[in-house]
């Protein structure tokens, strides 16, 4: 069994109404991922760029 339909009937059985799945802002392949499963994207949040634009420190 796929280790995701194992988490999610898991879940399920245990009363559980919602499942968080974090990843990196830039990790697209994993978004994706969720995203093809019906995950949704809940949101998105600022990161600190290491380029010096906004938010560097």
């Amino acid at each position: 069994m796929p280790f995701m339909l194992a988490v999610e009937q898991a879940a399920v059985q245990n009363g559980m109404k919602r499942i968080w799945l974090l990843t990196t802002n830039d990790n697209l392949n994993a978004r994706r991922f969720c995203q093809k499963r019906g995950y949704e994207l809940v949101r998105l949040p600022r990161t600190r760029s290491s380029h010096g634009g906004k938010g560097a420190s």
